[in-house]
């Protein structure tokens, strides 16, 4: 028994505006109106259910129309029977799997699946062809070798500071930043950079961990110790972690960070294509260069940050979020309403639980366990982890990657090229420093970053199939803008992305106030880490490089031994967000969702961007309605957020108007040809 495309079509439809409608009706309860105090609970999920709900219907005729004009695409096949089969097969061991860890615990459930697996598939100690436990010995032993003598540590210092200590103030940030590598470039703080960036490099490769889990769970460990060496230690996990998101990214389809969710869509494609090497080189040179850009504008404006940062308010925020939004509206491959239609739900899914605002729980339908909301580690790992896993089943077992041979000459060979790609490096960085400095986020800025090098680019092999531009451009902008959200975090105590707010805790744990008093008070710590900044960078981009051979050589690995592996690390990543077992069955239904999308060409992106910013997106949007008493206007009361707000509504409507043109010359000149 075979599925038809439309039939999925219409399902697909009608279950999105049927989301569309529970929520818009489940708002009605907490009230949609305006009160004196601003919008009330329900105000927000309200319309953002309506516009799902219309987005869906207006698809799904949308849909109907063309496989009316084409009759030849009501036969169009969305599953085979051979494929319904395979699917069966793999995601019903997957359900049981789920039961039996909630019933039995999570390890005891995975290493059950894990044996039931190698056992159908008579698989025996596939993990003996590496000599794993080899290279991890010589590996700490290499380690041990090299760890600084600690009673050195104390003269090595003294002979930093002797060669800095002639540098004159008058130099302004760079003589502070000169002073800090003074405190950065010793024997103990590089170690600590190496070691947090290997730590980071293992929580960005872990789907479902992520910078923030990370540093989170590092802080506790760096209580004993001071606060400089402890926030290099956290600062290059993060670096780290950037790194390591895009390695699943391209080896797996499977983002290891929300910020390297761009990065699949040519990276992993590249990598299918025999071209692992090239595709990690690209990522990891591109995200040093990226860095590098953040950390210099960091140095330059960490003087004026507060004076600059401080016009934005509630209004401007919303503003640049409605840009981002817009961006994939206007200028995405898929078709608009589609797009609409992952934002809204995006929106919605990030509006679950408790309203940060009022206090009201909205959405929960009265289970306690969406009372703390839908976690967005959650539907990123279902939407591209067990989504990822279900294609390549459907595809037949065949692991999406080809082996190949790697050599220094190919990392070399990519090096070299990176030259070509000069203005998308730079245009990206620019749109990383902004997004980064803003509340934007490097999730944002990767996103922004690789439309707008699509829109850009010259003619030649498209996007989504393993363009070069299409790795170099969210690469870039992810970590420049990570790097330059550091800034407002120690300028003004405003963290634009959650590490950032993780690491301010620290800050605040360590009794250190994040803020511009902080340069004051305390400019070893402040200049320490700024230059940490340059080093850690440096030695992630050695230590990624040097690894390359190793992460390309998973795709060696048969989807057989790969595949469950994968699924088992998926829910055990799921797990360790907040130790929900719910969050278990949010895998597996957001991993079908990802597959469907996936097969009826819904875009995934705009649904995590729109999970990643829905909250801050609604607090901005209920703080300028307050301030506006209910006026629209704000968003153009000055000509910041004015400008901001009419780029935002021209990538949604010229477009579109653009396209609207061409169809009517080419009827027209259709009809003047008969």
């Amino acid at each position: 028994m075979h599925i038809k495309r439309i039939h999925m079509e219409l399902v697909a439809a009608t279950l999105t505006a049927g989301i569309g409608l529970l929520a818009a009706t489940g708002s009605l309860d907490l009230g949609v109106g305006w009160e004196s105090s601003g919008p009330q609970p329900g105000y927000f999920p309200f319309y953002v259910g309506l516009i799902v709900l219309l987005a869906s219907v207006a698809s799904a005729a949308q849909t109907l129309f063309a496989l009316r004009r084409h009759g030849e695409k009501r036969r169009e096949i969305f599953l085979e029977a051979e494929q319904v089969r395979r699917l069966a097969s793999f995601f019903l061991p997957m359900a049981v799997f789920v039961v039996v860890a909630i019933q039995l615990g999570l390890y005891v459930g995975s290493a059950l699946y894990l044996f039931y697996v190698s056992w159908r598939q008579q698989i025996s100690s596939p993990c003996s062809r590496f000599p794993w436990s080899r290279i991890c010995r010589g590996t700490l032993s290499d380690f041990r070798d090299r760890l600084p003598d600690p009673a050195a540590q104390g003269s090595a210092r003294k002979h930093v500071r002797r060669l800095l200590n002639d540098r004159e103030a008058s130099m302004g940030n760079f003589g502070l930043l000169l002073d800090g590598f003074q405190i950065a470039l010793t024997p103990y703080h590089i170690m600590l950079m190496v070691v947090g960036v290997m730590l980071g490099l293992i929580v960005g490769v872990l789907p479902g961990l992520g910078a923030p889990n990370g540093v989170s769970l590092l802080i506790p460990l760096t209580f004993s110790m001071d606060p400089v060496s402890a926030i290099i230690l956290l600062a290059s996990m993060y670096w780290g972690a950037l790194f390591g998101g895009s390695t699943t990214s391209i080896l797996f389809n499977i983002p290891g960070e929300p910020s390297s969710v761009a990065t699949t869509f040519d990276g992993y494609p590249m990598a299918r294509a025999g071209q692992p090497t090239r595709a990690l080189t690209l990522a990891f040179m591109s995200a040093g260069i990226g860095a590098l850009a953040g950390v210099i504008v960091i140095t330059l404006l960490s003087s004026w940050a507060a004076s600059f940062a401080l016009r934005f308010g509630a209004p401007e925020y919303f503003a640049v979020y409605f840009l981002a939004f817009c961006a994939f509206v206007g200028m995405g491959s898929a078709a608009p309403l589609k797009t609409v239609v992952s934002l809204g739900l995006g929106l919605l899914f990030s509006s679950v639980g408790m309203d940060t605002v009022t206090g009201s729980l909205r959405l929960t339908f009265g289970l306690d366990v969406l009372i703390g909301g839908i976690s967005f580690l959650v539907v990123v790992i279902g939407l591209f982890g067990i989504g990822e896993i279900l294609a390549t089943v459907q595809d037949g077992h065949k692991f999406r990657g080809l082996s190949s041979r790697i050599d220094l000459r190919d990392v070399l060979r990519t090096i070299a090229e990176l030259p070509r790609y000069l203005t998308t490096v730079i245009r990206s960085c620019a749109v990383g420093i902004w997004m980064g400095i803003t509340p934007g986020g490097p999730t944002a800025a990767s996103f922004m970053s690789y439309g707008i090098a699509r829109q850009c680019s010259k003619p030649g092999q498209a996007f989504g199939s393993g363009r070069a531009e299409g790795i170099v451009a969210p690469e870039t902008a992810d970590h420049s803008a990570g790097t330059c959200a550091m800034l407002p975090m120690l300028a003004l105590g405003l963290p634009s992305s959650a590490t950032a707010a993780v690491m301010m805790g620290g800050l605040m744990i360590w009794g250190l106030t994040p803020g511009p008093m902080l340069f004051t008070t305390k400019p070893d710590f402040v200049w320490g880490l700024i230059a940490s900044m340059y080093v850690s960078n440096i030695v992630g981009v050695i230590l990624v490089l040097a690894t390359v051979p190793m992460f390309a050589a998973l795709l060696r690995i048969p989807f057989s031994i790969i595949g469950p592996v994968i699924v088992a690390i998926c829910f055990v990543g799921a797990y360790t967000v907040s130790s929900e077992t719910f969050d278990l069955w949010l895998v597996l239904v957001f991993g079908v969702l990802g597959f469907v999308f996936n097969k009826l060409e819904f875009p995934i992106a705009p649904l995590v961007l729109a999970m990643v910013l829905g909250h801050k997106a609604e607090n901005a949007f209920h703080q300028s309605m307050i301030i506006s008493d209910g006026s629209l206007g704000v968003f153009f009361s000055n000509p910041l957020v004015g400008t901001i707000t009419t780029l935002a509504l021209a990538l949604v409507v010229v477009p579109q108007a653009v396209k609207l043109l061409s169809r009517l010359r080419r009827r027209g000149a259709a009809g003047s040809a008969h």
